[in-house]
């Protein structure tokens, strides 16, 4: 006789590529251990099930606050060439984080994996049907190019580790009647593991959240230090290394493709600097608003031409508040 597992409990099903199960000499412990693999694949189950709902109700978030921006865009008659993320910079950042989250759960046993998987190609292909077929370019549920998206990559290493490890447990359990679990529990205690997820996701939060918010709070330094720079030393600015590697991106990634000259490389960051003290005159009483657009422009902007669209619209709302 063999002990049969349910669909959910990957890690402990057998293939029959493995050889034949090991009889059972102990039904007692069998079903114990039935028991505690069953109730470990639901509690995971449950985890990534929460997570996945607090990163639906941020899409809801996302989708209802692009439909107020359209609707302000159209009402004042704003141009969009560009895409600017300010109405959905937060809820994007924490669905970021919790979209690597989910996959970090998803992998336990193989119905989360087999509903992973299921729920990415539905959203390639969506995005694939909003491009193609009703000609949308639009790159809100995934990047066009999903195959070179950080999250596609995180996704697949967290796939083939996760489950080769289940698949390898699998083997050893049957082929030899091994418990890799125990094994590991042995080496590396389960607190130590607990610990060492919680120190990842951690660091994760930080890398996608955190830092960002930083670096938003902080802009106004960054933007101090660049006119210290370049009010002092003008062109001579660009032969300073570190002055160079902390350049706004706009005058920094021409110069990493060295297809700008020292001359028009000056011109950008004068441009730079006329447009900071721009957001900075017009959003002076808006300090979310201003730090957010001095950190899209030192971080994000690579075209000039967005510089004066975001001028234009920010003079046109003006202008019509004022009628």
């Amino acid at each position: 006789m063999s002990i049969e597992y349910p669909l959910i409990d990957f890690s402990m099903l057998s293939f029959n590529f493995f050889g034949p199960n090991n009889s059972v000499t102990n039904w007692n412990v069998a079903w114990n251990q039935r028991v505690t693999n069953i109730n470990m694949a639901y509690s995971y189950l449950f985890i990534t099930a929460m997570i996945a709902l607090i990163a639906l109700c941020y899409y809801v978030v996302i989708i209802i606050k692009l439909a107020q921006r359209r609707s302000f865009e159209w009402r004042y008659g704003l141009s969009t060439n560009f895409p600017n993320d300010y109405v959905i910079f937060n809820p994007r950042m924490y669905l970021n984080f919790l979209t690597s989250l989910t996959i970090i759960f998803s992998f336990f046993n193989f119905l989360t994996t087999l509903i992973s998987l299921a729920y990415g190609i539905f959203l390639v292909l969506t995005s694939y049907f909003f491009w193609y077929v009703l000609n949308k370019k639009t790159e809100v549920l995934v990047p066009h190019k999903w195959w070179k998206a950080t999250n596609f990559t995180f996704f697949v290493t967290v796939l083939l580790v996760q489950n080769g490890y289940t698949l390898i447990k699998a083997m050893f359990a049957t082929k030899f009647g091994v418990d890799l679990d125990l094994i590991l529990a042995i080496i590396i205690p389960i607190g130590t593991i607990t610990v060492i997820i919680a120190v990842f996701i951690k660091n994760m939060l930080s890398t996608k959240v955190t830092a960002v918010r930083n670096a938003i709070k902080t802009i106004g330094a960054k933007v101090s230090a660049f006119r210290i720079f370049y009010y002092t030393e003008k062109e001579r600015a660009l032969e300073d290394y570190m002055f160079v590697t902390q350049l706004p991106t706009l005058v920094k990634k021409p110069l990493l493709t060295n297809s700008v000259d020292t001359k028009t490389a000056y011109q950008l960051m004068t441009t730079i600097d006329e447009t900071a003290a721009f957001i900075e005159e017009h959003f002076a009483t808006k300090e979310k608003e201003k730090n957010y657009l001095l950190y899209h422009l030192f971080n994000e902007i690579t075209d000039v031409a967005e510089i004066n669209e975001i001028k234009e619209n920010v003079l046109k709302v003006e202008a019509k508040k004022r009628k």
